[in-house]
């Protein structure tokens, strides 16, 4: 009996990423279902350093040009 062709191999290689991107987005939903508490100024302050810290490390390690400040 033959293998699977590549188009259904491709086919179930595409459901599976679904399946777990699904699984990836209902985590992520219950997380921030559970902490859906307000972020304070500071905090709110803080976050955004962070994420701006790390788009300038992977702007460094992928060797792309910083965004300009407040476009992230």
């Amino acid at each position: 009996m033959p293998g699977r062709g590549r188009p259904t191999f491709n086919k179930r290689q595409k459901e599976q990423k679904r399946t777990e991107k699904r699984r990836e987005k209902e985590a992520k939903r219950a997380e921030r279902k559970l902490t859906s508490q307000p972020l304070t100024s500071e905090e709110m302050i803080a976050a955004e350093a962070l994420a701006m810290a790390e788009a300038a490390a992977m702007a460094e390690e992928e060797g792309e040009a910083l965004p300009p400040h407040g476009q992230l």
